[in-house]
C-alpha cells in the first residue's frame, strides 16, 4: 500500500467518528482495548437520531475534544458553556456557522450572576496548554505544577459571568438533554448536583473523577446509581466516568 494512501486511511480512522467507532468496536470485542468515553458517544449515535448535548467547560472545541467530530457528523444539537472569554472566543471560531450548536460564555453554578474561577494567566513563558487551564478550586491548578514548574506565580483570580441550570433551562427552552458531558477541574460533582434528573434523564452521562476527592468520587457514583445510572469508572482515556441511564 502507497505511504500516502496509508496516511489517507489513518487520517480517516483519526477523524470521522464513524470509522473510528466501528474500529475501536472491533479492537473493544476482541478485547484489544477496554471502553473510553467516545465508544459511549457512538454507541448513543448508532442507537439514536436526535440528540440534544450539554457541555459544561466546552474548551475551546477542539482540543482533547470528543464531541466536535459527532455533532457535526451527526447534526447533534448541543449547548455548550465555556467560562473564559477567550477560550470562548476560540471555541466560537471552531464552530462557526454551526446552527446547530448553542454557545454560552459562562459558567454552570447554583446562582445566576457572577463568579471567581482561577486560571493561569496567558503571558510570555506560560506553555499554551495552560491557557485553557481554570478551575474553582486554586489546589486543582496549582497541582499542575508537575506540568509547569512555575505555574503557581501565574495564577490569578478572574470573574466570569455564571448561570444557574434552572435559568440555563428556561433562557434556552430546553426540552430534553440526551448526553451531559462535564469537565470544571474539580467541580464536577457539585455540576452533578445542579442538574434536574427529575425533569430530565439524560441516557448518557460523563465527567472528570481525575481531581475529585475518594468521598466526592463515591458520592458522584451514588448520586447517579440512585436515579437509574449504571456508572463506570473509565480505565482509558482521560480519567472520566460514564454513566448510562438503565431506568429506575
Amino acid at each position: 500500500m502507497p505511504f500516502t494512501l496509508r496516511s489517507m486511511l489513518r487520517a480517516a480512522v483519526a477523524w470521522d467518528p464513524f470509522v473510528q467507532g466501528w474500529t475501536r468496536r472491533a479492537y473493544v470485542g476482541l478485547g484489544m482495548a477496554t471502553k473510553d468515553e467516545g465508544d459511549y458517544l457512538f454507541d448513543l449515535a448508532q442507537s439514536h437520531k436526535d440528540i440534544f448535548v450539554l457541555q459544561v467547560g466546552a474548551n475551546d472545541g477542539k482540543r482533547h475534544d470528543l464531541l466536535r467530530p459527532l455533532i457535526h457528523r451527526y447534526r447533534w444539537r448541543a449547548l455548550l458553556l465555556e467560562p473564559l472569554p477567550d477560550i470562548f472566543n476560540a471555541l466560537r471560531k471552531n464552530y462557526v456557522n454551526a446552527k446547530n450548536v448553542t454557545l454560552v460564555n459562562a459558567a454552570l453554578t447554583d446562582r445566576d450572576g457572577e463568579a471567581t474561577i482561577y486560571r493561569v494567566r496567558p503571558g510570555p513563558g506560560v506553555p499554551k496548554f495552560c491557557n485553557e487551564l481554570a478551575s474553582f478550586r486554586r489546589d486543582v491548578v496549582v497541582k499542575h505544577a508537575y506540568l509547569f514548574a512555575e505555574i503557581e506565580q501565574h495564577v490569578v483570580a478572574e470573574a466570569i459571568a455564571a448561570v444557574s441550570f434552572g435559568t440555563l433551562v428556561k433562557q434556552y427552552g430546553i426540552e430534553k438533554i440526551d448526553v451531559v458531558m462535564i469537565d470544571t477541574e474539580g467541580y464536577d460533582y457539585q455540576i452533578l448536583k445542579l442538574v434536574d434528573f427529575v425533569q430530565f434523564r439524560p441516557k448518557l452521562v460523563i465527567y472528570e473523577h481525575a481531581h475529585l476527592s475518594k468521598e466526592d468520587q463515591a458520592a458522584a457514583a451514588q448520586l447517579l446509581s440512585s436515579v437509574g445510572y449504571e456508572v463506570h469508572a473509565l480505565r482509558s482515556g482521560y480519567l472520566n466516568t460514564a454513566a448510562i441511564y438503565r431506568g429506575t
